[in-house]
C-alpha cells in the first residue's frame, strides 16, 4: 500500500502543479501588469493548499494568543522541520517564501519556485545572503508576507537553534510574525537524509498531522534583539503546538478510524 500510495500521490501532485502553474500563466497575462503578483500569489496558496491535502499533511492550528495577524507585508519567521514547512505557511499567509539555492534547479519543484517569486539564498555565501536580504526588504516594501526559516536549515526535535539575524535587517520596518510548527517524532527531514528519502516517507505515509502555532507580531526594532525575541517567541510557540499536538493524538486514539487516502480521492475526483 505505501508503494502505491507514493505512485497515487506523485501523479496527482505533478497533475495538480502543471494544471495550476498553466491555468495561473494565462490568468496572469490576462490582468493589467500592476495585478499580475497578486493574480499568482492567489495561486501559490490554492496550489499549496491543494498540494498538503495530495500529500494527506493535515494541519491543526492551535491559538496560543488568539494573535491579530497583519494584512500588510510582514516577515514571517518559523522553525523549520520539513520540506512542508514552506507550502504550510504560503497556505497559512500567502506571499513568498525564502529557500536554498539549489532548489532553483529542481525539475518541477524549481520551476514553481520560481513562477512563485521564491528567494533563493546560498546560506555558504556572503554575496549570496547579501542578494537575499536585499530581495527580501524589496518584496516587503513592495507589500508582500516573506516567510523565512532564520535557523538556516532543518532540525529534528522542538528545540528551536539561534536565529540568523540577515532576514530581520531586511524587515527593519516591518512587523515580525513568529510561528511555531510541530510534527510527530520521526516524520521531520533528518539531519542525515537526503531530500529524496525524506519526500518519499512523506509520499509513502498514510498521513502527516502537523500543529501550528501563531503568536503577536513583533513591532519593528533593532535587528538582532528582534532574531533573538522572535527565537524566544517561536520556542515558546512551539511548546504550545507540542502540547496541541499531544492533546490531539490522545483525542484520536480512542476516536474512528482513519477517513480513507486523500490521494487516492483526489486522482479519482480528477
Amino acid at each position: 500500500m505505501p508503494r502505491g500510495r507514493s505512485v497515487l500521490r506523485t501523479i496527482g501532485v505533478l497533475g495538480w502543479t502543471s494544471t495550476l502553474v498553466a491555468v495561473a500563466e494565462v490568468h496572469r497575462w490576462s490582468v493589467v501588469a500592476t495585478r499580475r503578483r497578486e493574480v499568482y500569489d492567489r495561486y501559490v496558496r490554492v496550489w499549496s493548499r491543494g498540494l498538503l491535502r495530495i500529500l494527506g499533511v493535515v494541519v491543526t492550528e492551535v491559538d496560543a494568543t488568539t494573535p491579530t495577524v497583519p494584512s500588510g507585508p510582514m516577515l514571517v519567521v518559523a522553525n523549520h522541520r520539513s520540506a512542508l514547512d514552506i507550502p504550510i505557511l504560503l497556505a497559512r499567509f500567502g506571499g513568498v517564501a525564502l529557500s536554498r539555492g539549489d532548489v532553483a534547479r529542481w525539475p518541477m519543484i524549481g520551476f514553481v519556485a520560481r513562477r512563485a517569486q521564491t528567494i533563493f539564498v546560498d546560506r555558504g555565501s556572503v554575496r549570496s545572503k547579501a542578494a537575499a536580504i536585499r530581495s527580501i526588504r524589496g518584496r516587503l516594501g513592495d507589500g508582500h508576507r516573506v516567510s523565512v526559516f532564520p535557523e538556516g536549515t532543518t532540525y529534528p526535535g522542538d528545540e528551536v537553534r539561534p536565529f540568523a539575524a540577515g532576514a530581520f535587517v531586511a524587515a527593519a520596518k516591518h512587523p515580525v510574525l513568529p510561528v511555531g510548527l510541530a510534527y510527530p517524532p520521526n516524520t521531520e527531514f533528518g539531519a542525515e537524509e537526503s531530500f529524496a528519502v525524506h519526500a518519499g516517507k512523506i509520499l509513502a505515509r498514510s498521513s502527516t498531522p502537523v500543529t501550528i502555532c501563531v503568536g503577536e507580531p513583533h513591532a519593528p526594532g533593532q535587528p538582532s534583539a528582534r532574531a533573538d525575541a522572535a527565537r524566544s517567541a517561536v520556542s515558546t510557540l512551539v511548546g504550545h503546538a507540542r502540547e496541541g499536538a499531544e492533546g490531539a493524538a490522545t483525542a484520536a486514539a480512542a476516536d474512528e478510524p482513519a477517513k480513507p487516502d486523500a490521494a487516492a480521492d483526489f486522482v479519482r475526483s480528477s
